[in-house]
């Protein structure tokens, strides 16, 4: 979850995570992305986050969301840049990592 800076667009701030997102794919250490605003509702605010994008990076399982944590701390020189740029446009950061849970999974 994060907000944006004051002064960042959308445009530019979508811009910097497709092109953070798409370094992932092209290196294989990620599936896919999304990226959500939240929209404020009556009804379905009743505990909304402080902030209002959801950024989501996909992986196929631990051992390539570990390998995704890895190579970003490792700020390898092509790639560092990209993170850095998307870091700088945005504030209030959370991070979380979560794993699928098929639907009907535990049902039976």
């Amino acid at each position: 979850f994060v907000d944006l800076k004051p002064e960042v667009s959308e445009a530019t701030f979508r811009k910097a995570f497709y092109n953070f997102s798409q370094g992932l794919i092209d290196r294989a250490l990620s599936t896919g992305w999304a990226l959500t605003r939240r929209r404020p509702h009556h009804g379905y605010d009743s505990t909304p986050p402080a902030q209002t994008w959801l950024l989501t990076t996909l992986f196929r399982d631990a051992v390539q969301a570990k390998a995704c944590w890895d190579f970003i701390e490792g700020r390898d020189s092509e790639f560092a840049p990209l993170h850095d740029t998307l870091n700088r446009q945005v504030t209030n950061a959370t991070f979380a990592l979560y794993d699928d849970v098929p639907v009907g999974e535990g049902m039976e």
